[in-house]
Order: C-alpha cells, then sequence, then structure tokens
C-alpha cells in the first residue's frame, strides 16, 4: 500500500525537484564565482549603487504598506462583519474586484487620474493649488501605496473574515457575560483567535508586495523615479544585460530574507504551545 502510494505522489516529486529544488540549488551555486569559490560576487552587488538604492525603497515599502494593508482591511472586515444590510452586502461583492480589472486597464485609469493633466490636479486646482506630477516624482511612492492596498484590500479583509467567523460565538458570550466592552473583547477575544491569520497574511502581504512591479514598470518603464525604483527593477535591467551572477546574488539574498521572515512569524504563531 505505501509503494503504491509513493507512485501516485512520485510525478509532483519529480516536478518539485527540475522545475524548484534543481534551480535553487544552481542560482546560490551562481552567486559565487564559479571558478574560484569566493564572496567576490556579493562585494561587487553590495558597493553597486542602484542596488543600495532599490533594496532601500522595497524595504521601506514593505514596512510602510504591509503594516497599513493588514490594519485597513481588518477595519474594513470589522466593519462589514456579521452586518446583512444593502451597503455591506455590496462592499462584499466589490472586494474582489480589482483582481478583475487587468493592468493595463488600471494604469491607464492611474494616468488619467495620476497625471499632471489628470482628473486630480484638475479637482486640486478648484481649492488653488498647484498642479504635481505624481507619476514622476517623489509622491510616487504614495501613489504606488495607494495601488497596492487598493489591489489588496479585498482580498486581504476576505480572509480577517473568515477568520472572524472561525471564533466561536460562546467566547464572546462569555466575554459580555463578564463585562468586557467591544474593544475589551476584540483585544482579549477575537485577536488571540486571530493569530494564525495573521501570521498568513503577513506573509502573503509580503510576497505580494514584489507584485506590483506590472503598474510600475507599465507607468514608469526601466528607469522610474527614484522613489520607487525596486528590486524588480533592477533584476529586469540586470535579466536584459545578463548578468546572471548579480541575479542569483539578489535572487538568493531575497530567499534567505523571505525565509527569515516566514521562520520568525512561525516562531510567533507557536510561541505559545
Amino acid at each position: 500500500m505505501k509503494t503504491r502510494n509513493f507512485h501516485y505522489i512520485l510525478p509532483s516529486m519529480i516536478g518539485v525537484i527540475l522545475f524548484y529544488l534543481l534551480p535553487l540549488i544552481w542560482t546560490v551555486f551562481s552567486s559565487f564565482n564559479t571558478k574560484e569559490i569566493g564572496f567576490s560576487n556579493y562585494q561587487n552587488v553590495f558597493t553597486n549603487d542602484a542596488f543600495r538604492l532599490a533594496m532601500k525603497n522595497s524595504f521601506k515599502f514593505i514596512i510602510v504598506c504591509v503594516p497599513l494593508l493588514l490594519f485597513s482591511s481588518l477595519m474594513f472586515s470589522l466593519m462589514i462583519f456579521k452586518r446583512t444590510d444593502k451597503i455591506s452586502l455590496f462592499l462584499k461583492s466589490i472586494s474582489l474586484l480589482p483582481f478583475a480589472v487587468p493592468v493595463s486597464t488600471i494604469v491607464v485609469v492611474w494616468k488619467s487620474i495620476f497625471n499632471e493633466s489628470g482628473f486630480l490636479n484638475i479637482f486640486l486646482f478648484y481649492f488653488g493649488i498647484e498642479s504635481i506630477d505624481w507619476l514622476n516624482s517623489e509622491y510616487s511612492f504614495f501613489v504606488l501605496v495607494f495601488t497596492y492596498i487598493w489591489k489588496n484590500m479585498g482580498y486581504t479583509a476576505i480572509i480577517w473574515l473568515a477568520g472572524l467567523n472561525a471564533i466561536p460565538e460562546a467566547q464572546h458570550e462569555a466575554a459580555k457575560i463578564d463585562g468586557a466592552s467591544p474593544l475589551q473583547a476584540f483585544l482579549f477575544v477575537s485577536l488571540p483567535n486571530l493569530k494564525q491569520i495573521s501570521v498568513l497574511l503577513v506573509i502573503l502581504s509580503t510576497l505580494n508586495s514584489f507584485k506590483v512591479f506590472r503598474e510600475i514598470y507599465l507607468i514608469g518603464g526601466d528607469y522610474p523615479d527614484q522613489s520607487i525604483y525596486m528590486l524588480q527593477h533592477l533584476l529586469n535591467n540586470w535579466f536584459r544585460d545578463l548578468n546572471i551572477s548579480n541575479i542569483a546574488v539578489v535572487g538568493t539574498l531575497m530567499g534567505v530574507f523571505l525565509s527569515i521572515i516566514i521562520l520568525l512569524l512561525f516562531k510567533f504563531m507557536n510561541g505559545d504551545e
């Protein structure tokens, strides 16, 4: 029986080895000097000004966007939780709309809104505010943050709602009997039960923060404003130049960084066990 079960998973194991494990090993090996194993490739990358700028912007984007997305989506989910009025049903129905909109359409809409002659500057003009180049200045970072939150808000809120619905109602009733206020019930009943969901959402939100490259690239091209020049731009430009060793270094560093984050989050999730 065990041998028969192994035959079922063998194709998947072969696929994982060929398309995930072997490329990972090759990437790590390529990040070092192939002629003489050493850290000169890492030294070249860390002394590269473009890498420093891209790494700083990417970390800044993650630090700003992930907490802001988790907090705003949690507040949104609490607002519509267990409500059945028409407004709440409408908000639930359109929460995943950003995932159905093509990226090219989003870029066209964003340009019509945030361009120098776009709708936002026309609106600000009536209040005596001079036009702002939202897409080619330091304000581009805030446009990118808005894009990320708008795109991931509904998806994240639905996961929060799933976690809220999984909390036993008896725990909230017991808190009410003990005289807990709604805020205390949320802090001491809801949040502890959302611990695992929050860890999952931090991981997903961090990974999704690397998926806004298409929007930035279609708006700003290979070299957008310095405030939104991300690691993805750097990797794209190096790939165009076939700079494989530097790409392998950055890929290895990103893998190590994400692995450390995930391990710390799982340790936090299992801290009480």
